[in-house]
């Protein structure tokens, strides 16, 4: 039983790791740098016409990206709740 609890522990740890750089990544990516940026960048006049055409023509790619958003919004609401739990964790700790 403390081999299952110990390898469980450390499958958490790897997973909230792995969480924590994939949002820390596009924390910085998206908010972070563009901050920084001297002048506006402009990648394609109609990039978001193709984006939606793409997802238009493709329903698997619409539900792949739907998919990987319901993903990462579950990841997150279980993250929180994991976070919770410790939280109230550590002040019956304080108390007892």
């Amino acid at each position: 039983m403390h081999d299952r609890a110990k390898r469980m522990r450390t499958f958490r740890f790897i997973f909230w790791v792995g969480l924590f750089l994939i949002e820390a990544s596009l924390l910085v990516a998206f908010f972070v740098i563009p901050q920084f940026q001297t002048q506006v960048y402009y990648p394609h006049p109609a990039l978001q016409l193709e984006v939606d055409e793409a997802i238009r023509e493709l329903p698997a790619l619409r539900m792949a990206s739907i998919g990987l958003w319901g993903c990462f919004i579950l990841a997150n609401f279980i993250l929180m709740i994991e976070i919770w739990r410790a939280f109230q964790n550590l002040r019956s700790d304080e108390k007892g």
